[in-house]
């Protein structure tokens, strides 16, 4: 018999996994606790050191890529931390706990910046789903009807989704959200769910 680190009950041995010839602290189920408990920490630190180079790079003249001139151009500046680390650990006491709950659920953070001509700094930034924080994250978030030339009709949460559905690309069906018509090569009309 063995007493587990973890939930404190004295179980056996063979209860426990084996490792390098002896047994672990904590029983298989507290273990399989601990490790999931692990993994979804890893998973949001990963978040904000990821994160957190990215805003930094966008923000720096001398490493922004070329797509992210944009950032630098309008002068938009990281007021955050003068590291990649201060940033990481500003966004951590800014949306730890936000972030670790959409990661449960499946979902991918991200962060944005409210006003989009502003700095990153608190105030100015917002956690929402990767989904939603897209060059036009407004349509991204849209409701979408798909109707077919059978007249067949089909609703979806997103542009991402219906895109995923029907086969069709997201620029696709941005232009017709914003006014192109014509049903598409596959037969297809997009229209925004009012």
């Amino acid at each position: 018999m063995k007493v587990c680190t973890g939930c404190g009950k004295s179980k056996p041995v063979d209860n426990f996994y084996k490792k390098l010839e002896k047994t672990t602290t904590k029983c298989k189920p507290c273990s399989a606790i601990y490790n999931k408990r692990i993994e979804g920490e890893n998973k949001v630190n990963y978040f904000f050191d990821r994160s957190s180079s990215s805003i930094r790079r966008r923000t720096d003249p001398s490493r922004a890529p070329a797509k992210s001139k944009t950032y630098t151009d309008r002068g938009i500046q990281c007021l955050l931390g003068t590291t990649s680390k201060e940033v990481s650990d500003k966004l951590k006491e800014l949306f730890y706990t936000e972030a670790e709950r959409m990661i449960l659920r499946g979902e991918r953070p991200s962060i944005d910046r409210i006003d989009p001509y502003g700095h990153y700094e608190e105030g100015n930034i917002r956690l929402i789903t990767a989904e939603q924080n897209t060059p036009d994250g407004e349509t991204m978030g849209t409701a979408v009807r798909v109707t077919s030339t059978d007249g067949s009709t089909v609703e979806y949460k997103t542009i991402l989704t219906a895109a995923n559905q029907t086969g069709s690309s997201r620029s696709t069906i941005r232009k017709q959200l914003n006014g192109y018509p014509k049903f598409n090569k596959r037969g297809l009309k997009f229209e925004r769910v009012v």
